[in-house]
């Protein structure tokens, strides 16, 4: 798939092979300065056992797009580039009034966008917005001691693909009811995590934005956070990238799983690689204890489940520390040493 459209980024026009993705582009329109962000990200289906055409399917695929500008603290001026195909035109049609539902729900716009028509299904967006802070990318001044905040427990992908695996071959639901759980338990999870994957984090974005410097100004590590990550697709691998890019060492002493017993059941079925990963997960926040000790706050009266996870250790070679219970949800390289896994190279 390429998608061979362009579109108008304040003066300048930004063309597109697959995706313009988290490019930092400043605005020269006569607004206040800033930077316009952009992401594509699109999916097939989020639940094969529903209707491709639901409002949740739709609203899944756009928030995860979204997500990624929300993890640098932009909110504003978002709009979505629909990206959609479909086998038919009724299909299309539903997915098309979904986009603006979910637009009119969360006051964004909508841009007509031009589709693939190749007759496969496809749901998702280009999203733009413009953040007038500067992005929490600086890995580089994060320092031993600093912590690690997420917004809420992940691995949100392992009860659809337990479900999934369930439905389709009965001795996966055999094993499972062994456990002393049902299907009926496992739909309910299901449920649960579309609900919330179907939900855009802009009030988490409102939060990180307030913890920014302003556009062209210092980062301060006694106010601001410092670097944030998406843990959507990576899961708690997003630690392992960061320790990578920021020369880091990372010790990670909690893996907080909303549904820990279907993330265990994926990975020792071999049903997922990863089976923290997500959908418009959540996201980790790198800065000083006391900075998110008041971020978690927040978060809280927002009706998140925020959770500390682990610190940094200093300057380092791209370790990442984590306890044993890591095996049981990701087939991680590792090797052990006394007291952690150290994770050095990752699935391939």
């Amino acid at each position: 798939f390429k998608q061979k459209t362009a579109y108008e980024i304040g003066v300048r026009l930004v063309g597109s092979e697959m995706c313009i993705r988290d490019s930092f582009i400043p605005e020269d329109n006569g607004n206040a300065e800033g930077w316009t962000l952009a992401n594509n990200d699109t999916i097939q289906i989020i639940d094969p056992t529903a209707d491709p055409g639901s409002y949740s399917q739709s609203a899944a695929a756009v928030s995860n797009s979204l997500n990624d500008l929300i993890t640098l603290g932009c909110y504003e001026d978002i709009k979505i580039h629909p990206v959609i195909d479909s086998p038919n035109d009724e299909l299309f049609n539903e997915i098309s009034k979904n986009m603006y539902e979910f637009s009119n729900r969360y006051n964004v716009d909508v841009v007509e966008s031009l589709s693939p028509n190749r007759g496969k299904l496809l749901i998702g967006a280009t999203i733009t917005g413009s953040l007038h802070k500067e992005p929490p990318t600086k890995l580089d001044l994060l320092k031993e001691n600093m912590e690690i905040l997420v917004t809420r427990p992940f691995g949100d992908l392992a009860p659809i693909n337990v479900y999934l695996s369930c439905v389709a071959d009965p001795d996966f639901l055999t094993n499972l009811e062994s456990q002393g759980v049902t299907l009926d338990q496992v739909a309910n999870a299901k449920q649960s995590v579309i609900d919330t994957m179907s939900v855009p984090n802009l009030k988490v974005a409102k939060i990180i934005n307030e913890y920014l410097p302003n556009y062209g100004g210092q980062f301060d590590t006694s106010e601001h956070i410092l670097a944030t990550g998406d843990l959507s697709g990576p899961g708690i691998l997003i630690f392992k990238e960061a320790a990578d890019n920021g020369h880091l060492d990372i010790e990670l002493t909690d893996i907080p799983l909303k549904y820990p017993e279907y993330v265990k059941f994926a990975t020792e079925n071999f049903l997922m690689d990863n089976a923290t990963a997500g959908t418009n997960g959540a996201i980790a926040l790198m800065a000083e204890h006391d900075i998110l000790s008041e971020i978690s706050g927040k978060l809280k009266r927002e009706g998140y489940d925020p959770q500390f996870v682990g610190r940094i250790l200093g300057k380092g070679e791209g370790h990442l520390f984590v306890n044993s219970d890591a095996v049981s949800y990701t087939h991680l390289r590792a090797h052990e040493t006394d007291s952690y896994l150290v994770c050095r190279l990752l699935l391939e």
